[in-house]
């Protein structure tokens, strides 16, 4: 049971960066394009 919940834990910290780093990304993106 501890395992599962680590394992699910690691999961949803890998998807938070993920998620994290798309969206640095199309901000990036959107930054560049309202600036220009």
């Amino acid at each position: 049971d501890r395992e599962e919940a680590q394992e699910h834990i690691s999961m949803l910290l890998f998807i938070a960066l993920v998620c994290g780093f798309g969206m640095l990304f199309v901000m990036k993106l959107f930054g560049n394009q309202i600036l220009s």
